[in-house]
Order: structure tokens, then C-alpha cells, then sequence
């Protein structure tokens, strides 16, 4: 199959929570995400190929951050503090004791959201980055048992949240 040509390209999508994302508004746009969310039971059945590319939902969400805000908030250095404290939870997993390691990266994972809170409160970042993050990291997208399937789940979340920052940054030009 050919990625490049965009029939072959198009083809390959799968959809999820009403197909592709809305040009419209930022509460469209994060309507769109939660449904999206919604529809799926983790992160890991989350298709890269729907959120990597420009046109794809990652750029979709930034764009909603960048409407909302009118360029004047979230800024990279805001989004990437909560991106840092997602990629600490991978240091967790090394632990021995699987159950161990497995509540304790999540736990660092779940508290990404009150700081989140807490900065939004300072007017530090939008309401769309909120909503954003609220809807990411929902407790059910990361409940299991298995540690391979946490990280599969992880690491595709932090594909995910990676994307929207790079485009949040290209939008604005941070």
C-alpha cells in the first residue's frame, strides 16, 4: 500500500467515535476527542495513523488550544511540564515488583490532571488543555493488570501527547 497517495492513505484509517475530527470550534473539537475516547477501550487501540499527521486529531486538538486562547496561553513550556511528568512514570516500570511498579507509574500518570487544574487556575493554560487532559487521562484507559499492556497503553499515550505538543508549538510558533 502506498502511504503517500492520499486514497491509500485515507484507506487506512480506522474510525472511531464518528469518524475524522470537525473543523469547527475548540468545544467541537474536544466533543470530537471524548468521543473518540469513548469508543475505544484503551490508548494502545488508538491507530497512530489517526493522530500523528497534519491532518490527523492531534493537530485537530492544538488547533483547538490555539483557537480558545488566541495564541496568548499554552505556551510549550506548560504543556511540556505535563508531558514530563507522564514520561517520569516510565522510570516506575523498572521496579521489580510488577504490581508495585504498575500503581506507581499510574499513580504519576493521575496526577498530571490537578496540576493540570492547578494551572489553569493561575491562567496559565486554557480551558481546551483541561478538557484535553481530563478526557486523556481517563482512569479506565490505563486500568490493567498486565504490565505490557500498561505500557503498550503508555507509550502510545505519550505518542499521542507528543504529537499535540509538536503541533501546539508549530501553531504558535513557540
Amino acid at each position: 500500500m502506498n502511504l503517500n497517495s492520499k486514497k491509500g492513505y485515507q484507506s487506512q484509517r480506522r474510525s472511531y467515535g464518528g469518524g475524522r475530527a470537525p473543523q469547527k470550534d475548540s468545544e467541537d473539537l474536544i466533543k470530537f476527542f471524548k468521543d473518540k475516547m469513548a469508543s475505544i477501550k484503551n490508548w494502545s487501540e488508538y491507530p497512530v495513523i489517526d493522530f500523528a499527521p497534519k491532518d490527523g486529531d492531534a493537530y485537530k486538538i492544538a488547533k483547538a488550544f490555539e483557537k480558545e486562547s488566541g495564541g496568548s496561553k499554552n505556551k510549550t513550556t506548560q504543556l511540556r511540564k505535563f508531558y514530563d511528568q507522564a514520561i517520569k512514570a516510565k522510570l516506575k516500570l523498572r521496579g521489580s515488583n510488577e504490581t508495585e511498579a504498575l500503581n506507581s507509574a499510574i499513580s504519576i500518570i493521575m496526577m498530571i490532571e490537578p496540576r493540570a487544574y492547578m494551572s489553569f487556575s493561575r491562567k496559565n493554560i486554557s480551558k481546551a488543555v483541561i478538557d484535553f487532559i481530563s478526557i486523556a487521562l481517563d482512569k479506565n484507559k490505563f486500568r490493567t493488570n498486565s504490565k505490557k499492556q500498561f505500557e503498550e497503553d503508555y507509550n502510545r499515550f505519550l505518542k499521542f501527547f507528543e504529537s499535540v505538543i509538536s503541533y501546539n508549538n508549530f501553531l504558535i510558533g513557540d
